[in-house]
C-alpha cells in the first residue's frame, strides 16, 4: 500500500470562510467589527495598520 502525500502548502481561510467557522462554533461577528473590517477594506489597510487600528480602538486611554 501507497502511503498518502502530505501538503506542505500553507493556505489562508479568507474572512468569509473564518466567519463561517465561527460561527459553527457559535461566535457571530457583530456588526460593528464587520463596519469597521469594511472600513479598513475601504482605506486599503495593510495587516501592521490593521492592528494598529483594533489596538487603538480597545486599548484604555490614559
Amino acid at each position: 500500500m501507497k502511503a498518502a502525500k502530505v501538503m506542505s502548502k500553507s493556505m489562508a481561510i479568507g474572512r468569509a470562510g473564518m466567519m463561517k467557522i465561527n460561527a459553527l462554533e457559535g461566535i457571530l461577528t457583530g456588526e460593528d467589527t464587520k463596519a469597521r473590517l469594511a472600513e479598513f477594506d475601504r482605506k486599503g489597510l495593510g495587516p501592521a495598520e490593521r492592528r494598529a487600528e483594533i489596538m487603538k480602538a480597545y486599548s484604555r486611554e490614559g
